[in-house]
C-alpha cells in the first residue's frame, strides 16, 4: 500500500533493521567498526543503549563484515533461560543436532566444532 502511493522501492518501518538502507553516520560507524576490530582482536564488543537507538543493525552490519573471514552466529532471542536453551540456539544457528542431549554434551559439541577450525 504504502510503496505505490509514495513511489517506494520496499515496504517502510520493518520491525527488523535494514542494513541495506544504513547511513553510516559519524559516531554509529565508529561503534560499528570498533565492535568488528574488537572480534577480529579476540575480544568480545558489548554494546549498550536503549531501545530503538540501533544496536541490533550495527551488530547485523557487524556480521557482515565479519562472515568472509568468520562463522557469525547471531542470536536475537535474549531471552534464553537456561545455558542449555543457548547453547541449543547456537548448534541451532550452526545446522548442528541440538536436541536429545545435556548441557554438557552441547557445550562439548560446540566445543569439537570450534576447534576443528
Amino acid at each position: 500500500m504504502y510503496e505505490t502511493f509514495f513511489g517506494l522501492r520496499s515496504r517502510p518501518f520493518l520491525s527488523v533493521p535494514d542494513t541495506e538502507s544504513y547511513f553510516p553516520t559519524g559516531t554509529a560507524d565508529e561503534i560499528r567498526q570498533a565492535a568488528e576490530q574488537t572480534i577480529r582482536r579476540g575480544g568480545v564488543p558489548l554494546i549498550l543503549g536503549a531501545p530503538g537507538t540501533g544496536k541490533t543493525l550495527l551488530l547485523r552490519l557487524t556480521r557482515r563484515g565479519l562472515e568472509t573471514d568468520y562463522t557469525v552466529v547471531l542470536t536475537a532471542n535474549g531471552h534464553l533461560e537456561t545455558p542449555k536453551a543457548f547453547f541449543q540456539q547456537v548448534l541451532y544457528d550452526l545446522g548442528l543436532p541440538f536436541s536429545g542431549s545435556d548441557e554438557t554434551e552441547l557445550r562439548l559439541q560446540l566445543i569439537d566444532y570450534a576447534l576443528d577450525f
